[in-house]
């Protein structure tokens, strides 16, 4: 029995014996065995946080403003300088279609008769390169009314083709169409909500 002591090289046993009273002490010199030092790679792979995109709605709001060059039919001097605010909502229920339903209202001016304001609820469907951002081509119906400075009123409606560029923030759209009173030629650009 007894008790090692491991100090650098040498290894100190401790024999106890019952035949004598002293110990006896031995030390015995020991190598090490040679180690061989093997360098490793070692890849870490450190996951970096990825930032969680934004979620578009499927539904947005968008104001907008439209400037045209529209055409009144009743009068022989045309066509009016047309400007006008629209605004409304937009529902992406897919990846490549969209429905649209808004109001417009727009004032025709020409300098020689009298300015002339159509007003106009909207409603469009449209085929799209992307749920939120890509190019658009469709139709928009539109129903409402037209009035001049004489107070005079008349119901109007009729339809437009229209194509543009979208993105989550804006929207730009080129319009071409014809109501009972008016052919419209525009240009709509318009801030999503």
């Amino acid at each position: 029995m007894g008790r090692n002591h491991v100090l650098g090289k040498k290894v100190h046993i401790l024999i106890l014996t019952s035949n004598k009273l002293n110990p006896e002490i031995r030390t015995i010199e020991i190598e090490k065995p040679f180690e061989k030092i093997v360098e490793k790679k070692v890849y870490v792979q450190v996951e970096v946080p990825v930032e969680a995109k934004k979620e578009v709605s499927d539904i947005q709001f968008f104001i907008g403003s439209r400037v045209a060059r529209d055409i009144f039919m009743k009068d022989k001097i045309a066509p009016y300088f047309s400007y006008g605010l629209l605004t409304g909502i937009q529902i992406h229920p897919h990846d490549n279609f969209k429905y649209e339903l808004g109001l417009n209202a727009n004032q025709m001016v020409n300098d020689d008769v009298y300015s002339i304001n159509t007003g106009y609820a909207l409603a469009g469907a449209y085929l799209t390169t992307g749920k939120h951002q890509g190019f658009f081509i469709g139709v928009r119906g539109l129903s409402g009314i037209v009035t001049n400075q004489k107070q005079q009123a008349d119901f109007d409606g009729g339809g437009e083709g229209r194509f543009g560029y979208e993105n989550p923030h804006f929207s730009i759209g080129f319009g071409a169409g014809r109501t009972r009173y008016t052919t419209r030629v525009g240009l709509e650009l318009s801030m999503k909500l």
